[in-house]
């Protein structure tokens, strides 16, 4: 199935401009729709060969899909959907096409490595959790283990630089006091990171009132736009469900205009081109500390489908292409709930199906769903925060019996599930 504005009446023209996006997901799928709707070609590396895009490329893709230096040559710019894919593309092509890359290369160099992150926030005063690095040419992990004990007495958590995303890459660690068995998880963990070629480090626990998140994009010429800062609620590390604008739900006078204010800091001092999302720690006290930045669209901006005048797509699309920012603000009150794998099934699923007021359902269409892995998403809009929330508990309720029904059966999977469909925007 397609989206409610069909794919096929979004054929751009013969002299089209020509956008490359690294990757195949579903952010890929919503850049590249939103890219075809201002007039872009679309070419698409992707290791899966029946990744999302496939209806919305241009060009063809066998002689490019082995080459990553032939997609480079072909487009004018390039983005990415996940920053974390862009280092091994960056080895292939030259400094000058290098330069096709959206953000720059500096600012993913920044904010691909969550140790790179950290030690900018830092220089550039802009408030995080307490943290130290993991020297590993010099210091031994166990000594730097207890050290961590003292250094964090409320606890800490270690985070691999490179590679870790919707939870991975995190390890809490239990208990201040850590006995042999607790110690030989974190060195299994330390020592995973360091195989990927990354680093480790330990960042102090926070004792947070509520976990916010923040979409803004920034152009060249240093226009910016925000999206309404969100209430995110978060299920072993992946991101569950967003409410906003969050000052609807909470009283939060003054913290989303600080929440701004970062976020124009930090596309300020980065020189950052697109948009880009900003996860914080809201603190008993009233402290708003940046947990996590990432340089691209973002699943908390998710909302911005169906939810005022222009996505989070679009305008990282305007913003990289040199086009004027469009204002997302619109009125009423919104919600995004992701479906995620049940932790006890892998196989095939079909689309779940409910009539709702409001709701509109993102199915990505994926061959398979594995524990954990984002299968689609609903978009919820209302009113009022009590019409929304009165939409979202009986959605909340559809989709916990649609992932029962795959927990107590454990799922065919050779079973009929329409597995190649995909519905975006599907209006229900």
């Amino acid at each position: 199935m397609h989206d409610a504005n069909t794919e096929d009446a979004l054929k751009p023209s013969s002299n089209a401009r020509i956008l490359g996006i690294l990757g195949g997901g579903q952010l890929a799928y919503f850049l590249a729709l939103a890219a075809r709707r201002l007039g872009f070609k679309i070419v698409v590396l992707s290791d899966d060969p029946s990744h999302l895009c496939q209806s919305l490329t241009e060009e063809p893709q066998s002689e490019l899909k082995s080459s990553r230096k032939l997609l480079a040559e072909a487009c004018e710019l390039i983005i990415t959907e996940n920053e974390n894919d862009v280092a091994g593309f960056l080895i292939e092509i030259s400094k000058d096409m290098q330069k096709k890359l959206r953000p720059s290369v500096d600012v993913l160099t920044i904010f691909a490595d969550k140790g790179r992150q950290k030690q900018w926030l830092a220089a550039n005063g802009i408030e995080s959790s307490q943290f130290e690095m993991f020297a590993a040419q010099s210091q031994d992990p166990v000594d730097w283990l207890k050290q961590q004990s003292h250094n964090f007495p409320r606890g800490f958590v270690l985070k691999w630089t490179q590679g870790g995303y919707d939870g991975r890459g995190v390890c809490f660690a239990r208990s201040a006091k850590q006995k042999s068995t607790e110690r030989k998880r974190l060195l299994r963990f330390m020592d995973k990171g360091l195989q990927r070629e990354g680093e480790v480090y330990a960042e102090a626990l926070v004792d947070f009132s509520c976990e916010l998140s923040l979409v803004a994009t920034r152009a060249e010429s240093g226009q910016i736009v925000f999206y309404p800062l969100v209430l995110s609620r978060q299920e072993g590390g992946v991101c569950r469900l967003v409410r906003g604008p969050a000052r609807q739900f909470e009283n939060l006078q003054g913290i989303e205009e600080k929440a701004r204010e970062i976020a124009q800091k930090i596309g300020k001092e980065s020189q950052l081109t697109g948009t880009y999302a900003i996860e914080f720690f809201l603190l008993k006290d009233g402290l708003l500390l940046v947990n996590e930045i990432a340089p691209r669209v973002h699943n908390s901006g998710h909302f911005s489908l169906n939810w005022g005048s222009c996505s989070q797509f679009e305008n990282h699309v305007r913003a990289i292409s040199g086009q004027e920012l469009r204002s997302p603000e619109a009125d009423g009150c919104f919600a995004m709930l992701n479906i995620l794998g049940p932790e006890t099934y892998l196989g095939h699923a079909n689309a779940p199906s409910l009539q709702l007021d409001g709701c509109t359902l993102h199915w990505y269409g994926k061959s398979q769903m594995r524990p954990g892995r984002k299968m689609g998403h609903f978009n919820l809009v209302a009113e009022d925060p009590e019409k929304l929330m009165q939409r979202l508990l009986i959605l909340e309720n559809a989709l916990e019996s649609w992932t029962n029904h795959y927990v107590v059966t454990k799922g065919d999977a050779n079973a009929d599930t329409n597995k190649s469909s995909r519905s975006y925007g599907k209006r229900f």
